[in-house]
């Protein structure tokens, strides 16, 4: 199953939008659906990293694609920090002048034609995208999701320190491409650690593969699952 985070997607949305609050809502769905195979992608990968080392009795295995690292946001050049945010704050005003539609079906129509050929298949994955942002408060969600990477890497940092990694199998794979060198080096670097605090985790990057990896190379992260849940 896959959920949508509070202020995205189908889910309720949200005044204000915290790191405790994310974990909070994801520990609380592992209560009903877990123990469980946690994935997660990007930012949704370090929310799976930190929920598994706050409450190891729930995961039973761990998958993070290309997940976000708090140490990142330092690494990052100012420069990019800025193109980021103004391209967030573009999204919400072309929400407001009504330009983002037509944006975002351009999005959803390039996504559907690489899952599948099938065009009834193509018209259901376009409505579902552009379901998913649908509202202004749905875009505005995206980039205060976004920002919580720069306002809370020292609550990352004490939830890393404050957690146990269990003994549970666990794959962290990484993209091969999309970011300036020095970047795509740290980010191995940082999941290659990430893998060793787990006594039987696993760092894998993905030849040929930007960030969103379940798009470039989608069969390397079914491998990946299908490892985990194996063990």
């Amino acid at each position: 199953m896959a959920y949508d985070r509070a202020g995205l997607g189908s889910s309720d949305r949200v005044g204000r939008l915290t790191l405790d609050s994310q974990l909070r809502d994801l520990a609380a769905l592992l209560e009903v659906v877990g123990p469980a195979v946690l994935v997660g992608h990007s930012w949704g990968g370090l929310l799976a990293e930190l929920t598994t080392l706050a409450r190891p009795d729930r995961v039973v295995g761990l998958v993070l694609v290309d997940p976000y690292h708090e140490e990142m946001a330092a690494a990052v050049p100012r420069a990019l920090r800025a193109a980021s945010s103004a391209m967030l704050a573009g999204m919400v005003l072309s929400k407001v002048v009504g330009l983002f539609p037509r944006i975002a079906a351009g999005m959803g129509r390039s996504l559907a034609e690489r899952c599948t050929p099938d065009p009834g298949v193509q018209t259901l994955l376009v409505d579902a995208y552009l379901a998913s942002y649908a509202t202004l408060a749905q875009v505005a969600a995206i980039g205060a999701e976004n920002r919580l990477g720069d306002s809370s890497v020292r609550e990352v940092r004490a939830a890393r320190v404050a957690g146990t990694a269990p003994d549970i199998p666990m794959r962290i794979l990484t993209a091969s491409t999309g970011k300036p060198p020095k970047l795509q080096e740290l980010a191995r670097e940082l999941a290659e650690r990430s893998a060793a605090t787990f006594p039987r985790g696993k760092h894998v990057v993905v030849s040929e593969s930007g960030h969103y990896i379940h798009k470039d190379q989608p069969a390397a992260v079914l491998a990946a699952i299908e490892a985990v849940i194996e063990q």
